[in-house]
Order: C-alpha cells, then structure tokens, then sequence
C-alpha cells in the first residue's frame, strides 16, 4: 500500500503525536508498505544534522507555513491545495492518514476528496482542554473553519450550523472556538472511512464530536516498545549525579512541563509524601516554557530540598530515568492517552495517575492506582507503594505483563487490518 500520514507538529517539534507518527512510519515500512509524511514546514532546524535529514529524506514533504505567536506556539500550515493536491496525485496514495484536525488535516480531508483515497482520522488530542491552556491555538482554529466547506463535503443541515457559527453574537471566545471545534471535528471525522480512538477517553470525546454522524470508529492504542535498559553502572552514575543516595527512594515524573499537565497539583501532594517518607526525592524529566515558573514554585515549598529537574533527554536515554524511579506520576487530565504510561509500565514501575480512561496499562490495585484529582488521595497511593515492598515488587511485574501486550509491530499490524478492511469496502 501507499500511505499518507499527515501531522500539524512534526520533527524538530517533540511530543507524543510526532512520537506516534515515527512509530506508525517505522513499522509501516518495515511491512513492506511506502510511506509519505506531510507535515509544516520549518524555517530553522535544530542542528546541520536535521537539515540534512530532511533534506535528504524525499518521504517527508514540508508544506509551507508560519510561526504563531509566542514562546512554545505551533507552526501554522498555509492551506495550498493545487501545489499539494499536485503532489499526492504523483504519489497515487492508497491511504491517506490524518493525526491532527487543523490545516494539515484539512488538506488530508481535500485530498482523499479529490484522489478518491480512502481516509482514516486518528483522534490523538484533547483540544478542548489545549484551547484553555494555550489560548494561541485559536487563530488556527479560525483558519480551519474556512477552509472545511472547501476541504470537506458538507450537507446541509452541516452549513447551516457553520453559517449560524458566523453571525455576530455575544458570546466568550472560548465558547465559540469550542462549538466551532466541535462541529469541524464532526465534519472532518464524519468524511471519513474510519476514525481511530487511541484510548476510552479518546473514544468517549469522539462520539460526544460526531452525534448522529454514521462513522467507523475503531479504538487502536498505540503500541509503546521497551527502552534499553541500562546497566547498573549507569543507574549509580544518574543517582550520584543527581544526588540520590542508595537509601533514598524516588517517585518519578516524565513529560512536558506545562500548566496542562495538572503538575501543580503535585507540590501539595509530595509535601504530604515528605512528611510520612523524608528519604525520599521527587524526580522531574522534561522541559517547557512552564518550567522557570514551576521550579521557583517547588522553591517555596517544603519539598524544594528534595526535588530534582533534569531537563529534556533524549527518548533513548529515558531508560536510565525510568531505572532510578520506584513510583511513577501522571497526574495530567488533558491527555487522549499516555505513552510515557507505557514506558513506565515497561521499565517495572508501578503508577498512580488521575484519569485512568487513558490507558489500557494501568489496573486498579494491580500494577497501580487511579485516583481522585486530590493531593490527599494521591499521595496516600503513592505512600502505599513506597511503604510496602511486597506491594512494589507485585505492581511492578505486573506493570510488564500489561504493556507488553501493546508492542508497536503489534499494534501497527492491528492498523494495517483497518487499511486493508476499508480499501476492499
């Protein structure tokens, strides 16, 4: 098969989505299939290296597009379909993939229109929740709703709700980028020839989208392998840099450091992990704009002593983080699903998180806990695996039976399937 996968946010942006791009291409291609990636356009890469990458690498097609404004904003995609649409009909695609509902994924919506390529739709974001917390999104979020009547087929009872979205009347933006959002999703979901959940949470907000919509919803995790496990030598080497004794346990955070993640509600929590267990450090991995002002908030409080913040590493070296860690955090409530849940899972952490709809990897009282969004109840979870060894050590095996279940091959296979099923519809 030829296959299109078309993202907003591409390399050398890092988060989950171009994470799930990666793997989907890797193991696409490993199954014999060709792959294209169309994605913006960057104006500096990080380093002469990426340059030459990208140069080099004719699977990946940039489209032009804009830096909005702000410190961490996403690069907005201008929406060229002739020069595009000449391009993907060269490439004569099969399938054509969208992971992200803004201009890209217009242009993937306008070009299975124009090709008669079938259309798949992965819902990977809760947007929702990303309009409250960057409120930048928005211009993008205009922008869409012009292009869908020209990228989408539209009915009719679909352009009277869009034309009612455009008169004048008194109501907070956020309402409106909200219904508008919901009726693009709606729109550009209902185009398609399947939508792919990566999650329950992700497969409860797209039937909330799509009401009355006759769409093909498939819930598909994505599929998370191992990371290398480093040798002992290495763990006493990331302790002793960090200045994490032998005695002292660690709970551990890995991800964006963003106001979205629901990291604040942290502070609180350690402090009453502090006052049962004194020997213990609170490790924080990864980087944002967020980050100064979260640091000199953990500086006021009585956990500022214990906390550690690495910065960003690089995904192949998470394995050390993991290894060091006895209890892994995810108190986010904005995700569509958790792959550093995953990874944890993996390495043989237990894990307590908030919304346990994100994973299929973390089971009540089995490798872990799903709590309630309280500093109180977390941290009296998070005490109970650091207090009871047995307990650990149990949750910690089970957490590599669960995740193993989820391999990337395994789960692009299942992908693969779906392509299959909807070209001989």
């Amino acid at each position: 098969m030829k296959i299109g996968l078309f993202t907003d946010t591409y390399h050398p942006s890092t988060n989950g989505v171009v994470y799930v791009v990666d793997s989907t291409r890797k193991w696409l291609e490993k199954m014999g299939h060709e792959v294209y990636i169309y994605c913006p356009a960057e104006s500096f890469l990080r380093s002469p290296k990426s340059l030459r990458q990208a140069r080099l690498d004719s699977h990946v097609i940039r489209i032009p597009s804009v830096r909005s404004v702000g410190p961490d904003a996403p690069r907005t995609s201008l929406f060229m379909p002739p020069a595009i649409l000449r391009k993907i009909k060269k490439q004569n695609l099969d399938i054509i993939h969208f992971f992200t509902p803004s201009v890209v994924g217009m242009v993937a919506v306008y070009a299975a229109k124009k090709t008669g390529a079938k259309l798949v739709a992965q819902h990977c974001t809760d947007i929702y929740q990303y309009l409250d917390y960057y409120p930048i999104m928005k211009p993008a979020v205009v922008f869409a709703s012009f292009l869908i009547p020209m990228a989408a087929q539209m009915n009719r009872r679909q352009l009277k709700q869009l034309a009612k979205l455009y008169i004048p009347k008194r109501r907070p933006p956020e309402i409106w980028s909200k219904r508008m959002i919901s009726l693009l999703m709606s729109i550009a979901y209902s185009s398609c020839d399947a939508v792919i959940a990566v999650s329950r949470k992700s497969q409860n907000q797209l039937r909330g989208f799509t009401r009355g919509a006759k769409i093909n919803f498939k819930m598909i995790p994505t599929g998370v392998d191992p990371i290398a496990v480093p040798s002992d030598r290495k763990v006493a080497a990331f302790r002793h840099k960090h200045g994490i004794a032998d005695d002292e346990q660690v709970v551990l955070y890995v991800g964006r450091l963003g106001t979205e993640k629901n990291i604040d509600m942290l502070i609180p929590t350690y402090e009453r992990v502090l006052a049962k267990k004194p020997k213990t450090k609170f490790l924080f991995v990864g980087d944002n704009e967020y980050r100064a002002e979260f640091e000199a908030k953990i500086a006021k409080s009585k956990v500022a002593e214990r906390a550690i913040f690495t910065g960003h590493l690089p995904h192949g070296k998470l394995g050390v983080a993991y290894a060091a860690g006895d209890v892994f955090v995810f108190p986010s409530i904005t995700d569509t699903q958790g792959l550093v849940l995953h990874e944890a899972a993996l390495a043989g952490l237990p894990i307590v998180l908030i919304d346990g709809d994100v994973t299929e990897v973390v089971k009540f009282n089995y490798n872990g806990y799903i709590v309630r969004n309280s500093p109180a109840d977390f941290a009296w979870r998070v005490l109970k695996i650091l207090i009871y060894k047995s307990m650990q050590k149990r949750f910690s095996e089970n957490s590599v039976k669960l995740a193993s279940e989820f391999s990337e091959q395994k789960q692009v296979s299942k992908l693969v399937e779906l392509y299959t099923e909807i070209l001989k519809k």
